[in-house]
């Protein structure tokens, strides 16, 4: 009894599975749709309306109405409702990929093309733009070399057109009116940066600031053997300016 049982079981389960398969398979999943939409009377009756209402309506029994209603072969409905679910899944399988399907693919690759070729203009576009805008910095770059160059040039060929912007700038300075303890020290006090008398006291003295400015621009250099500071030409040159400068910054007294 046991054995039956288990084969009996073994059956019910080889048929769901065969079912199953069919059901995932494309053309008697669609075979099976085409056919239920042109017999869903006989399934409802089938399975749905009681057989005495019928044998009242009809004076046959389920089997024998279904059979005649709708097995006739001599019926042309018949032949209509088996020849269309084949006719149908047949269009599906075969010529609906053909007529829309492969079309639309082939519309969605375009589309799928068209959107990579214009991103990559786009993308082109901007690496373009940015190409123009290093190019146009390396000519800008260039030029100001070329002209930096031709500067040094002319410098050298005569420093003093470079030391005349560096003593317009250096009038600006808040200390620049100090300048005159530098010319004090360099013609007055033998070039001292601090001097004393006699009895060591300290009489005259370079302002830091100052010296260190002169120092730091090579208008001075410092001689730390002597402590005394050596004037450069650059130096001699703001002499010059400073003492014929009708403009040259002055101490205000308070």
């Amino acid at each position: 009894m046991k054995f039956d049982v288990t084969l009996k079981n073994e059956v019910v389960d080889s048929v769901i599975d065969t079912v199953n398969e069919r059901m995932n398979t494309g053309v008697y999943g669609i075979f099976l749709l085409s056919w239920t939409a042109f017999h869903w009377e006989f399934l409802y009756s089938a399975f749905f309306v009681n057989e005495q209402n019928i044998y009242l309506t009809t004076g046959l029994l389920r089997n024998e109405y279904l059979v005649r209603s709708f097995f006739d072969i001599t019926s042309l409905y018949f032949w209509v409702s088996w020849l269309m679910p084949i006719a149908i899944t047949m269009l599906v399988i075969w010529k609906l990929p053909e007529w829309v399907l492969l079309p639309a693919f082939r519309q969605e690759e375009k589309y799928r093309v068209a959107k990579i070729n214009t991103r990559l203009e786009v993308e082109m576009g901007i690496v373009s733009r940015e190409t123009k805008l290093i190019e146009e910095k390396e000519k800008k770059l260039e030029a100001e070399e070329r002209v930096i160059g031709k500067q040094k040039v002319v410098e050298l060929a005569n420093p003093t057109i470079g030391w005349d912007d560096d003593y317009e700038r250096f009038k600006k300075l808040s200390f620049a009116h100090k300048f005159s303890k530098i010319i004090e020290s360099y013609y007055k006090r033998r070039a001292e940066i601090v001097d004393t008398d006699d009895y060591n006291q300290v009489v005259f003295e370079i302002p830091e600031d100052i010296l260190a400015y002169a120092h730091s621009n090579g208008i001075v250099e410092i001689d730390s053997n002597s402590n005394k500071i050596v004037m450069t030409d650059k130096g001699k040159y703001f002499i010059s300016k400073f003492s014929e400068d009708p403009e040259k910054p002055v101490e205000f007294p308070f």
